[in-house]
């Protein structure tokens, strides 16, 4: 039906039609009218009774009578204009049916994008409904902190009143009550007297729950065998909790003195509650020491993380990805459990979690800290204590929600990119094979090459447009491949791959005196020959000078030993007859027979000097510098610088001065 009533429309377009045309139209709806109706032989559709297969045989009798006339009848013309009409309305129909199918799918596709469009349209409007609400907010805490400034000054106003009628004398007074009327003093007063009780009141309120609060809650005992059950680590003053042997709960306030020291969980190395300061990780830049519930397997945390993770081809070495690494720097996060996550922007949100208090242990008595007790019932002796810990909670903040975080800072990480495709074509670009290794043309100015072979790779930067780059040996005197990359302004327009053959080592060399010669007397073996008769000629000229100098050294060495005593007797006989000589060349004077006098003052200062000696006999004094560097995976290079002197000494009453 449908291919009808495209023959009808296409019918009604037409304005002029001719005689002709009119003729084949009628043509085609009596056709119609026959396919419509009904055989009344069989009943189907399609073909008229006459025609029917049940009559085949009269039909071939017809037919067989009907092939002595040469004129075909006109109902079969009528069928082949029919069966032509409606292979062209049948094609026109296949064409239309492709058309609104790709209309259909452009529909489609603007239909997701509408979707897509409208999807950011609400994330907008959620943000900006937000904040919306963070300016009401705002404007509400500043319409509070302007009435409480006014209740303020309200109170600060009144007190000055009440203490300038309770300071002023009575003649001030009976003077100002002269000049002023009778009725404001007497209303002044009234209110001074009703303040005044009134805050004699909250004073005594005050004082009475605050101790039936600490009646409440109740402190450890100093001589009780108490066991530690909790405690605020981190901290230079907080709330410790203990167990009893009944299993009742108590605590304890300690506060470290130092400002270098925390609260500490006691362990082998840590005695004492209050120990080395808590320290962040060397790459956070901040962090805080709360220790709470994790929430790493929450589906909801991982995709926060994964859609504000940076786009990273490898941290490692990946064929997927480019050669060469480059040092960049990321932001970073650390999460409770103690996992690390790369994202792009750092938002961090900080709270005090105040309001929130937090219970220990188990049964159905509860006792707490003071400000528990002040708000809550507490028991005597409870089971379970509650408490208002004083955290500080970090969040990581994105427009999909928050994720709680222990440290956040930035880090250098070695980072191998996305490999870089091809964009525009280097059509002067070639590479040749050489005895030194490749050669590099190219026809305009490029920015670098990258040389990579299967060991290394290599860049060099602004290259002539005749390039010869020279390879090491080990890698021509195999066959080889190499792969260049030509760059221009940072983007890769070229990439080329070449592979040479191996080369003679015999080409190769460029030098005439060297090892290499050696190495391969097959090259030149003549001018190796000459080569290696020179070089024994010199090693043996060597070896003989270096074994006369031996004999020779060895030759004195034996000498000395045994002229040894000779020479020590020639040298105390000259000395002798020296002193023979003098002593004969000089008269001998007579000296006069004078016995030497005891002198103990010198003895006794010598005395006195040998003993201070004695004292400081064990002070010894060393000095030692030490200079130590390390250079870390980032190339960051570290020194220390450390000088120190010992002194030692025996301490048996000395006084030293050290500067």
């Amino acid at each position: 039906m449908e291919l009808r009533a495209k023959k009808k429309i296409n019918y009604k377009e037409i304005e002029s039609e001719s005689e002709e045309e009119k003729q084949n139209i009628e043509q085609v709806r009596i056709a119609m009218f026959r396919q419509e109706m009904k055989c009344a032989i069989c009943g189907r559709s399609g073909h008229p009774s006459q025609k029917c297969w049940y009559r085949r045989n009269e039909f071939v009798n017809q037919n067989n009578q009907n092939l002595n006339q040469k004129e075909p009848p006109s109902s079969s013309k009528v069928e082949t204009d029919w069966q032509e009409s409606y292979k062209n309305l049948e094609g026109k129909y296949l064409t239309l049916e492709e058309k609104l199918n790709s209309v259909e799918n452009d529909l489609s596709k603007e239909k997701i994008e509408k979707e897509a469009i409208g999807k950011e349209l609400k994330k907008q409007e959620r943000e900006i409904i937000e904040i919306k609400n963070c300016l009401k907010e705002l404007t509400e805490k500043e319409k509070s902190k302007e009435e409480l400034s006014n209740e303020i000054e309200r109170h600060k106003n009144d007190l000055i009143r009440i203490r300038t009628e309770f300071c002023t004398p009575k003649k001030e007074k009976e003077d100002k009550g002269s000049n002023q009327k009778s009725k404001q003093t007497s209303v002044l007063k009234v209110v001074a007297k009703s303040s005044v009780t009134l805050l004699t009141m909250l004073i005594i309120f005050l004082l009475t729950f605050g101790q039936v609060a600490q009646v409440q809650s109740i402190r450890c005992a100093q001589n009780e065998n108490l066991v530690l059950k909790h405690l605020e680590e981190c901290k230079s003053n907080g709330l410790v909790i203990f167990e009893r042997k009944d299993k009742s709960l108590c605590w304890k306030e300690i506060g470290c003195n130092d400002k270098n020291k925390h609260i500490r969980w006691p362990t082998k190395n840590i005695k004492y509650l209050c120990d080395e300061k808590c320290t962040c990780p060397d790459w956070a830049e901040q962090c805080i020491f709360f220790k709470g519930q994790t929430e790493d397997k929450n589906e909801k945390i991982k995709e926060i993380l994964e859609n504000n993770k940076p786009k990273i081809c490898s941290t490692e070495e990946d064929k997927s990805c480019a050669k060469t690494f480059e040092m960049k720097e990321f932001n970073q996060i650390e999460l409770i459990s103690g996992e690390k996550y790369l994202v792009n922007e750092l938002k961090i949100e900080l709270e005090d979690a105040i309001k929130e208090f937090v219970c220990i242990g188990k049964g159905k008595e509860i006792t707490g800290s003071p400000r528990y007790c002040s708000k809550y019932h507490c028991s005597e002796k409870g089971t379970r204590f509650c408490f208002y810990p004083r955290i500080e909670k970090a969040f990581f903040v994105t427009p999909e929600g928050r994720v709680a975080i222990q440290a956040w800072g930035r880090v250098k990480i070695k980072v191998y990119g996305f490999p870089k495709k091809e964009t525009s074509l280097c059509k002067g670009c070639e590479l040749k094979c050489t005895k030194e290794g490749i050669q590099v043309k190219t026809n305009e100015m490029i920015g670098g090459i990258e040389i990579c072979n299967e060991k290394k790779c290599f860049y060099r930067a602004l290259p002539e447009k005749i390039e010869n780059i020279t390879l090491s040996h080990e890698i021509v005197l195999e066959k080889y491949k190499t792969d260049v990359q030509f760059y221009k302004n940072g983007e890769l327009i070229k990439r080329m791959k070449i592979e040479c053959e191996k080369l003679n080592i015999c080409e190769i060399m460029n030098c005439i005196f060297c090892f290499e010669r050696l190495m391969n007397p097959h090259c030149f073996p003549e001018v190796s020959m000459i080569l290696f008769g020179i070089l024994v000629y010199f090693c043996s000229n060597l070896i003989y000078i270096a074994i006369k100098t031996i004999i020779l050294i060895l030759k004195v060495t034996f000498w000395v030993i045994k002229h040894k005593i000779k020479f020590i007797r020639f040298i105390a006989n000259k000395s002798k007859r020296e002193e023979e000589i003098k002593k004969e060349s000089k008269p001998k004077p007579t000296k006069p027979l004078i016995t030497k006098k005891k002198r103990p003052m010198k003895v006794i200062v010598a005395l006195l000097f040998l003993i201070n000696l004695s004292k400081c006999f064990c002070l010894t004094s060393l000095q030692a510098t030490e200079e130590s560097c390390v250079v870390n995976k980032l190339g960051e290079r570290s020194c220390s610088f450390e000088k120190i002197i010992v002194l030692t000494f025996n301490p048996e009453e000395q006084q030293i001065q050290v500067s």
